[in-house]
């Protein structure tokens, strides 16, 4: 049978760039999960303990190795693809006498038939096929990077009939469009509640993990946070915070009309989580340099937003040629102590340009209102799950610095920092 060769001391080498991080999640059901990649997962995860009649293997079964020594061998260049070959001559580092013994046991208890041999090696190489194909092709730093970088994994369930069955506790997975199928990792859960790196592989099947044993699908979990840590520092190096989802979770129904509308707004729909910032920056801003163009009576008006309910009673005035009642609203003017003139009147309210800036300024007002109120409650329903937010400090004042100053929704900001900001330490 044909095999393409791999070098394993490449697998090794991107299996050592994922070695100098661990890796924290939190996700939308409180759960925080939390490992490393350790050198004695490296044998699991790339599949070499599918190789039951390799060197590789009997070395490590049989005690000769250990599953960290393996690691250091294969990236030192001892251990190569040639000792995955059945009854390889071992290198001097891991040379033993009676190896060929052992694998002449475990093939066969009677004896060592060239029929039996043939049989095995078959078996062999097709698994060896298989785990080059959907494991060792498929597999690098920068992809399990992307992996992590989606926004849900799944909350997995068990059944007797998977290749993954025992301790699998979640899977992360993204779509390959040139395979047309999920890679996947999938992350186990050991008896003291620690989590660990299991398997990593391309699915056979699409969809095939999806579903429980019964037919319904798996549970899948959005990811709220994604940190990445230094293993020699436990320093938190970068955070990656998904705003979509946590304002999908804290969303209450009276923000509806308001988000509705801000989607249908040009410069908005490409976006994935519009900002107070955005709406200052991209409406407010831009509708106040044409505001400004009107009379100097306007800009007396504190809540711009009377302005606009005066100018619809005004027109309805008009249009019913009701100048009593336009007196009327005159005269409630002077009440708020702004003295205006009919003159002045018609000069505010009956320029038809300024009057649809000053529409788009209210009613972009209005939405900066309800989005600063959304990142308030956004804020709270995140850093709750890692601060006691009890303390005086977190107030609407303090969120909106985070917002404005210290750029949370672009996560220029940590969970680490924010901590320092109220002098509290997260949660891990």
């Amino acid at each position: 049978m044909s095999i393409q060769q791999t070098d394993i001391k490449k697998l090794a080498i991107e299996y050592e760039e994922l070695m100098k991080r661990s890796y924290g999640f939190l996700l939308e059901n409180d759960e925080m999960i939390f490992f490393r990649f350790g050198k004695r997962r490296f044998y699991h995860l790339l599949g070499f303990h599918y190789l039951t009649y390799s060197t590789v293997y009997k070395l490590i079964e049989y005690g000769f190795i250990d599953k960290n020594d393996f690691f250091n061998l294969v990236i030192q260049g001892c251990i190569t693809f040639d000792h995955i070959e059945m009854e390889e001559v071992l290198t001097k580092e891991t040379q033993r006498e009676n190896f060929k013994e052992v694998v002449k046991k475990e093939l066969h208890e009677s004896e060592f038939t060239e029929r039996n041999y043939n049989s095995a090696k078959n078996e062999h190489y097709a698994k060896l096929q298989n785990i080059i194909i959907d494991r060792w092709n498929h597999f690098s730093a920068d992809n399990l990077q992307n992996i992590f970088g989606q926004e849900i994994v799944l909350n997995y369930e068990n059944h007797e009939s998977d290749d993954i069955k025992g301790a699998a506790n979640k899977i992360f997975f993204q779509f390959m469009q040139s395979e047309g199928k999920h890679i996947n990792l999938v992350v186990g859960q050991n008896t003291d509640g620690d989590y660990y790196p299991m398997s990593y592989f391309l699915e056979r099947k699409m969809g095939k993990f999806s579903f429980k044993e019964d037919g319904s699908e798996q549970e899948k979990l959005k990811i709220l946070v994604q940190s990445n840590y230094d293993n020699n520092t436990d320093k938190r190096l970068s955070t990656k915070i998904n705003w979509q989802v946590i304002r999908v979770l804290s969303f209450v129904e009276s923000d509806r009309e308001t988000l509705m509308n801000l989607d249908t707004i040009e410069k908005f729909k490409t976006q994935q989580v519009i900002t107070s910032i955005d709406i200052k920056k991209e409406l407010i801003d831009e509708k106040k340099k044409q505001i400004n163009e009107f009379p100097p009576i306007y800009h007396q008006f504190d809540d711009k937003s009377i302005v606009l309910e005066y100018l619809q009673r005004y027109m309805q005035f008009k249009k019913c040629e009701n100048e009593q009642e336009i007196e009327n609203m005159i005269l409630s003017f002077y009440d708020d102590g702004i003295e205006i003139d009919k003159e002045e009147v018609q000069k505010l309210f009956e320029a038809d340009y300024k009057l649809k800036y000053l529409k788009q300024y209210t009613k972009y007002n209005e939405f900066y209102n309800v989005v600063k109120a959304m990142e308030s409650r956004e804020m709270r329903y995140l850093y709750s799950k890692y601060f006691d937010l009890s303390s005086d400090e977190w107030t609407d004042n303090f969120f909106r610095e985070l917002v404005e100053v210290h750029g949370c929704y672009e996560n220029k900001i940590s969970i680490d920092e924010v901590g320092i900001l109220v002098n509290q330490i997260p949660l891990q």
